[in-house]
């Protein structure tokens, strides 16, 4: 909202917020920053036109009854759009009807030490959340390998986020 003094802006704002239950913060800032950050995010657009490209192609693939194409396909596709909890659920159905898993990268086993070693460290929910993001990367990075699923959600679970959790166990089971 540009201007914070225009009632039905924040009304509108409110009733939004309230019906996909995210709390929302006001600040006030110039309209010269408002400018600057928008300029910022311009660019993800063409990110996530890639990503949908990707995954069109993606699908035409698995149609065919190329799931190795199609599981290579979706993984570009998620790291171009990596909060993709959509792409992840294809890669982890896909990753299962693979009839080989692919090598783990160094980068991937890296960050699963990280991870590993921040949730050891972690005593407070945000140290945990920490610990969780580190894992998220490693989804992202390796989507077939089920440790990345098991660990986030014990790092989700730790950091006070029990549906997050759940929905990474699950994940885990179906790789």
């Amino acid at each position: 909202v540009i201007d914070p003094d225009n009632i039905a802006a924040r009304d509108a704002i409110n009733f939004i917020s309230s019906k996909i239950n995210l709390p929302f913060k006001t600040f006030i800032i110039s309209e010269a920053n408002f400018s600057e950050v928008i300029n910022l995010y311009k660019g993800l657009s063409g990110e996530v036109g890639k990503a949908q490209k990707l995954a069109q192609v993606a699908a035409v693939a698995e149609q065919g009854g190329r799931i190795a194409e199609a599981f290579q396909l979706y993984h570009s596709a998620l790291r171009e759009a990596p909060a993709s909890p959509t792409l992840i659920d294809k890669l982890v159905e896909l990753a299962a009807r693979l009839p080989s898993k692919p090598a783990l990268s160094e980068e991937s086993q890296r960050r699963m030490t990280f991870g590993k070693l921040a949730f050891k460290d972690a005593k407070s929910g945000a140290e945990f959340r920490e610990a969780a993001d580190e894992f998220e990367r490693v989804v992202i990075e390796a989507p077939w390998w089920p440790d990345a699923y098991f660990t986030l959600g014990l790092a989700l679970e730790q950091a006070g986020e029990p549906k997050r959790a759940a929905v990474n166990y699950q994940r885990y089971l179906k790789v």
